[in-house]
């Protein structure tokens, strides 16, 4: 990822990242940062200012997120395919299983929009 590649030449992996540069570099609110660590799906530590300050891990898990988000995926599927990031493997099989999920819905959202349309040109065509 584009992203991924700016964080790790922009800052060392032992540095950690605040708010301010997860919302750059991934393009989410604050209040998502904030919305995401009160969910759960990631973690931040504090400075004496009480800034919050993201580590490495919860900056590779923000990418997950991000990536899913994009793709429509709901964030009890997210945190199902974060729960497994421990093993590699498995993380990808569930994130896979849950694109697939998605584009399955999508499909079918699809073909009713378009049995939808072919029924409005059909009788767009009888009142003509």
């Amino acid at each position: 990822m584009q992203n991924l590649r700016s964080w790790t030449s922009t800052y060392a992996l032992d540095r950690r990242a605040r708010m301010s540069d997860l919302s750059r570099l991934w393009g989410v609110t604050p209040r998502a940062l904030r919305f995401y660590e009160e969910c759960g799906l990631i973690d931040a530590d504090r400075d004496r200012r009480n800034r919050r300050l993201y580590d490495r891990k919860a900056v590779d898990r923000l990418e997950m997120i991000v990536e899913l988000r994009k793709a429509g995926v709901g964030l009890s599927d997210i945190r199902e395919v974060l729960s497994a990031e421990g093993d590699a493997a498995e993380a990808l099989r569930v994130a896979l299983g849950k694109l697939e999920a998605r584009r399955e819905e999508l499909h079918s959202a699809l073909g009713a929009v378009d049995h939808v349309a072919e029924r409005l040109g059909s009788v767009k065509a009888v009142a003509a």
